[in-house]
Protein backbone atom coordinates (compact mmCIF):
# COMPACT_ATOMS: atom_id res chain seq x y z
CA UNK A 1 0.00 0.00 0.00
CA UNK A 2 1.07 3.54 -0.69
CA UNK A 3 -0.58 5.84 1.89
CA UNK A 4 1.20 8.83 0.34
CA UNK A 5 -0.51 8.22 -3.05
CA UNK A 6 -4.30 8.44 -2.69
CA UNK A 7 -6.64 7.18 -5.42
CA UNK A 8 -10.43 7.14 -5.02
CA UNK A 9 -10.00 8.57 -1.51
CA UNK A 10 -7.93 5.62 -0.24
CA UNK A 11 -4.25 4.59 -0.23
CA UNK A 12 -3.23 3.11 -3.56
CA UNK A 13 -1.46 -0.14 -4.38
CA UNK A 14 1.93 0.63 -5.91
CA UNK A 15 3.67 -1.82 -8.27
CA UNK A 16 6.65 -1.77 -10.63
CA UNK A 17 5.83 -2.89 -14.18
CA UNK A 18 8.15 -3.72 -17.05
CA UNK A 19 7.28 -4.56 -20.65
CA UNK A 20 7.48 -3.38 -24.26
CA UNK A 21 10.81 -1.69 -23.50
CA UNK A 22 9.26 0.40 -20.70
CA UNK A 23 9.69 0.26 -16.93
CA UNK A 24 7.96 2.34 -14.29
CA UNK A 25 5.51 2.43 -11.44
CA UNK A 26 1.81 1.73 -11.56
CA UNK A 27 -0.61 2.83 -8.85
CA UNK A 28 -3.91 0.95 -8.58
CA UNK A 29 -6.98 1.95 -6.62
CA UNK A 30 -7.28 -0.19 -3.49
CA UNK A 31 -11.07 -0.15 -3.81
CA UNK A 32 -12.10 -3.47 -5.33
CA UNK A 33 -13.94 -2.97 -8.61
CA UNK A 34 -12.41 0.45 -9.32
CA UNK A 35 -10.75 0.79 -12.73
CA UNK A 36 -8.65 3.79 -11.65
CA UNK A 37 -4.94 3.39 -12.42
CA UNK A 38 -2.13 5.88 -12.68
CA UNK A 39 0.83 4.94 -14.89
CA UNK A 40 4.30 6.49 -14.63
CA UNK A 41 5.03 5.23 -18.14
CA UNK A 42 3.01 4.45 -21.25
CA UNK A 43 2.72 0.83 -22.34
CA UNK A 44 0.83 -0.20 -25.46
CA UNK A 45 -2.55 -1.85 -24.84
CA UNK A 46 -2.24 -5.63 -24.81
CA UNK A 47 1.32 -5.67 -23.44
CA UNK A 48 1.90 -8.51 -20.98
CA UNK A 49 4.04 -6.86 -18.31
CA UNK A 50 6.28 -8.28 -15.64
CA UNK A 51 5.01 -7.06 -12.25
CA UNK A 52 7.29 -6.53 -9.24
CA UNK A 53 7.03 -5.46 -5.60
CA UNK A 54 8.28 -1.86 -5.26
CA UNK A 55 9.98 -2.67 -1.93
CA UNK A 56 11.84 -5.96 -2.44
CA UNK A 57 11.58 -6.22 -6.27
CA UNK A 58 10.13 -9.76 -6.04
CA UNK A 59 8.37 -10.96 -9.20
CA UNK A 60 4.62 -11.08 -8.49
CA UNK A 61 3.52 -12.82 -11.70
CA UNK A 62 2.84 -16.49 -12.18
CA UNK A 63 0.83 -19.20 -10.52
CA UNK A 64 -2.54 -18.35 -12.08
CA UNK A 65 -3.67 -17.27 -15.53
CA UNK A 66 -6.26 -14.57 -16.16
CA UNK A 67 -9.72 -16.07 -16.72
CA UNK A 68 -10.48 -13.32 -19.24
CA UNK A 69 -7.39 -13.28 -21.50
CA UNK A 70 -5.03 -16.06 -20.35
CA UNK A 71 -2.09 -13.79 -19.37
CA UNK A 72 -0.30 -14.43 -16.06
CA UNK A 73 -1.87 -12.88 -12.97
CA UNK A 74 0.12 -10.81 -10.46
CA UNK A 75 -0.61 -11.92 -6.89
CA UNK A 76 -0.52 -9.83 -3.73
CA UNK A 77 -1.34 -10.78 -0.15
CA UNK A 78 -4.18 -8.82 1.44
CA UNK A 79 -3.30 -7.92 5.04
CA UNK A 80 -6.77 -8.77 6.37
CA UNK A 81 -6.43 -12.33 5.09
CA UNK A 82 -6.61 -12.99 1.40
CA UNK A 83 -5.02 -12.78 -2.02
CA UNK A 84 -5.60 -10.15 -4.70
CA UNK A 85 -4.71 -11.11 -8.25
CA UNK A 86 -4.68 -8.70 -11.19
CA UNK A 87 -4.03 -9.42 -14.85
CA UNK A 88 -0.57 -8.50 -16.14
CA UNK A 89 -1.92 -7.57 -19.61
CA UNK A 90 -2.44 -3.82 -20.03
CA UNK A 91 -6.06 -3.04 -20.77
CA UNK A 92 -7.44 -6.30 -19.35
CA UNK A 93 -9.85 -5.96 -16.44
CA UNK A 94 -9.23 -9.48 -15.11
CA UNK A 95 -8.89 -9.69 -11.34
CA UNK A 96 -9.76 -12.02 -8.50
CA UNK A 97 -10.04 -11.51 -4.75
CA UNK A 98 -9.81 -14.62 -2.57
CA UNK A 99 -10.54 -14.06 1.11
CA UNK A 100 -9.42 -16.56 3.75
Amino acid sequence: MAPDHVIDGAPSIRLIVSGAGQCGSLALSSLYGSETREWETTMPAGTVADVFCPHCRADLTGGWDCPECGAPMASMVVGAGGMLQVCSRTGCRGRMLDLF
